[in-house]
């Protein structure tokens, strides 16, 4: 009775160990589960917030060139391959926002990309300012033009007038008609000399005198 006591005790205790080794083996492997599983969520976080910010970047660079179409639709620009690179990078804010993770290639080919972006930003800028400087300076040189065409206008109605009243003077002298002329040489007090007959070097002075007949 003894021995038999004794060997369930054994038993027991065998079951017991096993037990507690078994639990000991599920509470580890919980534990590591549940390591594994914050650390894949940290992953996951980790890599939601690289998504968001990169996709924010690119977002950033979609408003940049919608800026640039505008200011290229009004100076009157060509804009098909700009229409057409917003296009395509709308298309990859998409598909970058649908992504679950970033590998190391998507991360280098998207950090790749952005820099591509930012220099040709900054290109299409420089062409932009470019035309504006051109534009402003043609816009001077068409308002000096104005203005040197109008002064020419002034100076043309100004000659116009002119040439009427000569011709008005020429019109009235030609209906004129000169009687009685005489032509007398004068010395250098202003006195007619006598004779009729003058050496040119003697004359100082002429006197023409004659009188209008009426029309």
């Amino acid at each position: 009775m003894a021995e038999s006591r004794k060997n369930n005790s054994t038993i027991y205790i065998i079951i017991i160990a096993i037990l507690v080794v078994v639990i000991g083996y599920l509470l580890f492997n919980q534990n590591k589960q549940s390591e594994t599983i914050e650390q894949q969520s940290e992953t996951i976080e980790t890599q939601d917030a690289e998504i968001t910010e990169k996709a924010k970047e690119l977002d950033g660079l979609r408003l940049e060139y919608a800026m640039v179409l505008e200011e290229r639709t009004q100076l009157c620009l060509n804009n098909d391959s700009l229409n057409d690179q917003i296009a395509n990078l709308d298309m990859t804010i998409r598909q970058l926002k649908r992504s679950g993770k970033l590998n190391a290639a998507k991360r280098a080919e998207l950090e790749k990309l952005v820099q591509q972006l930012k220099a040709d930003i900054q290109a299409r800028d420089q062409e932009i300012a470019t035309l504006r400087q051109q534009v402003d300076s043609l816009g001077k040189e068409n308002t000096a033009l104005q203005s040197e065409k109008q002064e020419m206008g002034s100076q043309i109605e100004n000659l116009k007038s002119t040439e009427k009243q000569l011709s008005e003077k020429v019109a009235i002298a030609s209906r004129m008609k000169a009687e009685n002329v005489t032509l007398s040489v004068l010395n250098e007090k202003g006195k007619e000399r006598e004779g009729n007959e003058h050496k040119a070097n003697n004359i100082d002075k002429v006197k023409l005198v004659f009188n209008l007949a009426k029309n």
